[in-house]
């Protein structure tokens, strides 16, 4: 078992953010480590996906109900394709963000667990931005019918990779309209636009480079 007191261990656990989440008993303990073996064996696109799963896990542990941020991903890159405007990596971030903003503005609870970082080109979310990164600035033009999804064995504490259909149907109705008036918005914005309005709000200027945008942050400047 991984030791949690080790310094690379430790600096894997801070990276993807799982210190956020308050497992209150050894199992769940576990269940983390196990996790953090998988991920060091996984290729980016699979670690993404089960970063995003243990974020979302919240909801099982006493957190807000949230969507896993790979599912609000994978329906922006959809539905930008589907309206004939589909996003680069670039543009898939700042969505996400304004999602988050909208939800936080409307909802006053946050869409997705996963932290949104300042990075140079405005926020990003680090998970999502790592399962992309292979399409560079090109748009994403490829639509996740299925997905490489894991699902979690508790009597052997193992995961297991099962391919998943992709079902809009996971979002509740209000908030999937949400997200669409969000991309419908923004659909003819270029991504550099976009990163200009992103830096000109107040949750960018007063972070610095590799520092968390917080809901806090965020609910400051909207509500």
């Amino acid at each position: 078992m991984l030791n949690p007191k080790d310094g690379a261990h430790a600096g894997l656990l801070q990276k993807i953010k799982l210190t956020k989440i308050q497992y209150k008993n050894h199992l769940k303990c576990q269940w983390i480590f196990c996790a953090i073996c998988h991920i060091l064996n996984m290729d980016r696109m699979a670690a993404a996906e089960v970063i995003g799963f243990f974020n979302c896990f919240a909801l099982f542990t006493g957190g807000e109900d949230m969507y896993n941020v790979m599912d609000v991903a994978r329906f922006i890159v959809n539905y930008s394709i589907e309206i004939k405007r589909p996003v680069s990596n670039l543009k898939l971030q700042k969505l996400l963000y304004y999602v988050q903003a909208e939800f936080v503005r409307w909802f006053n609870k946050p869409c997705f667990d996963d932290p949104i970082i300042h990075w140079r080109h405005g926020p990003v979310v680090e998970s999502v931005y790592q399962k992309y990164k292979a399409y560079g600035s090109d748009n994403i033009l490829d639509k996740e019918s299925k997905y490489l999804s894991f699902e979690f064995n508790f009597p052997t504490m193992e995961f297991t990779p099962v391919w998943k259909d992709y079902n809009e149907n996971i979002f509740e109705f209000q908030h999937l309209s949400m997200i669409k008036q969000v991309i419908e918005r923004y659909k003819d914005i270029s991504p550099w636009d976009m990163v200009e309005l992103t830096h000109q709000e107040d949750s960018w200027i007063k972070t610095g480079r590799n520092e968390e945008i917080t809901i806090d942050m965020i609910r400051q400047y909207y509500l």
